[in-house]
């Protein structure tokens, strides 16, 4: 099982329609769902390019002999920022698992989940990464006639009168 804090996760969903010049499908025989991913870094990014083919073979309805091949392709196309990337090499892209349903004898529903692995989910901590020199302040009080004035005039307090 994949490393939830090393990867990403991506649903899929596709709908096929079989063209007019094919047969229909009567029953599905065989299926498989694989990734044909190109990885290519580009700057400060990482591109995912290709598409996920869909093969199998299937049977056409009484009347037509011998197995029909199936064959769609759902394209991918992802962009990541270099700084989730250790290495390139360490990429993978897998199908975790998907379904196949018949909706009709022309038309299926494919879903399913795209896993990317060797992906940093949380931002790394780098020993060369430029951190603030630690600073103190210190607050001194001077005398209140020494303050300049901004804006408004501060008043002064009076002396107390006395009287005799």
């Amino acid at each position: 099982m994949s490393n939830p804090s090393s990867g990403l996760r991506f649903d899929v969903y596709e709908r096929v329609h079989l063209p007019d010049d094919v047969a229909a499908i009567d029953e599905l025989e065989e299926i498989e769902l694989v990734p044909r991913i190109q990885i290519v870094q580009q700057g400060e990014q990482v591109l995912l390019k290709g598409h996920l083919l869909l093969s199998g073979v299937y049977r056409a309805p009484d009347g037509l002999e011998g197995d029909q091949a199936l064959e769609h392709m759902i394209p991918v196309e992802i962009t990541l920022p270099m700084n989730r990337i250790n290495r390139l090499d360490d990429i993978a892209v897998e199908i975790d698992n998907f379904d196949v349903d018949l909706l009709s004898a022309r038309t299926l529903n494919v879903t399913g989940v795209l896993s990317l692995l060797g992906i940093e989910i949380e931002q790394k901590q780098e020993q060369e990464e430029w951190r603030e020199e630690p600073f103190t302040v210190v607050h001194k009080r001077e005398d209140e006639e020494q303050l300049p004035s901004w804006g408004a005039p501060v008043s002064q307090p009076s002396p107390p009168r006395v009287q005799e």
